[in-house]
């Protein structure tokens, strides 16, 4: 039938094929190349942020179903807007790909400044989700669930940072 199987093969080799038909001789040369392979364990990326993958056999190109959502340059993929998109590594006509989840990188709204005894609500976009945390502790200084941070009137602490991980 003329069906060529291909178990496994790391590197590019060659096979000789022959057909035979009433005593003519045809052979084909035939390139059999390694599966390309995508290598990063990343599934999502914020937007505005980059993840990088690698890929064997070098020498491939990288491309995306949708760069409104994600670009790729050299297995760098830079997030661009929410969703999903397919980035895609083809070396030697084989193919492989990885999707990839853009969310939205939150932006923390509020004052920059507190005196202390007093709180500051710090907020983050709507429909976005996730936790507030202290970067470091800061005594006397605490950070709710809510983004309500609250200012002890005995703290010594001049400035702290405080940072939101969106659960996207």
């Amino acid at each position: 039938t003329g069906l060529l199987t291909i178990a496994t093969t790391t590197t590019a080799t060659t096979c000789t094929v022959k057909y035979t038909s009433n005593g003519c001789v045809v052979t084909k040369v035939i390139t059999l190349n390694p599966n390309a392979v995508i290598t990063g364990t990343a599934t999502s990326v914020c937007t505005g942020a980059t993840v990088t993958y690698t890929a064997t056999p070098a020498g491939g190109t990288w491309s995306t179903n949708n760069p409104l959502i994600a670009t790729v340059t050299n297995g760098v993929v830079t997030g661009v807007a929410a969703g999903t998109a397919t980035i895609t590594y083809t070396a030697n006509g084989c193919s492989t790909s990885k999707t990839i989840t853009v969310n939205v990188t939150p932006v923390i709204s509020g004052n920059s400044s507190v005196c202390k005894g007093s709180t500051l609500q710090l907020s983050v976009q709507s429909g976005i989700t996730g936790t507030w945390a202290m970067n470091a502790p800061v005594t006397g200084v605490g950070i709710s669930t809510t983004g309500l941070l609250t200012v002890a009137t005995t703290t010594t602490a001049t400035t702290c940072t405080v940072k939101y991980t969106s659960n996207g």
